[in-house]
């Protein structure tokens, strides 16, 4: 008998009719798995859409299953969580910086070629002039994007390794 959905069917001759999957596993699988405020399961608030972490900390047992969690982390373990997440807030600082500057070089930009095209004389393409200022956001966002990268690169490299790993 092979199980499908908890039920058994005449498939497999080798499995008794009589074997049910153990209490046990069942709790294992909906405590790894915490439930949501509204009552859905952790991996889908509704069918087929992940319910976000936010979601999730509103609910007060997730809350105190994961602060028990990082009481009774290891030191070591805590301090390599704390630079990860000093780290990603780090790397975001530094996108939103660039998306900033690359919006305030777009819209100084744009202003900048309405004016030119505006100023100049019909005789020559001035239409050129309008690429500028998008040329330009996109180089801050390629370099932002380096710097993002590098700047990983470079915190992940200096930081030192546990013995035996």
């Amino acid at each position: 008998m092979v199980r499908a959905m908890g039920k058994a069917t005449d498939a497999d001759p080798r499995t008794p009719a009589t074997s049910t999957p153990s209490p046990g596993a069942a709790t294992a699988r909906a405590e790894a798995l915490p439930a949501s405020p509204s009552g859905a399961s952790a991996s889908t608030g509704k069918p087929g859409k992940p319910v976000d972490l936010a979601d999730r900390l509103n609910d007060p047992d997730f809350r105190a299953r994961l602060e028990e969690g990082l009481r009774n982390m290891p030191p070591e373990k805590a301090a390599e969580l704390v630079e990860m997440l000093e780290s990603a807030l780090r790397r975001r600082r530094v996108e939103l910086i660039g998306y900033i500057a690359a919006a305030v070089v777009m819209l100084v930009g744009m202003v900048l070629s309405l004016y030119a095209y505006g100023v100049s004389d019909q005789r020559s393409f001035m239409a050129w002039i309008f690429l500028l200022p998008m040329g330009l956001a996109g180089l801050i966002m390629w370099l932002v994007g380096r710097w993002a990268r590098d700047d990983r690169a470079r915190r992940k490299t200096a930081r030192p390794r546990p013995p035996g790993v």
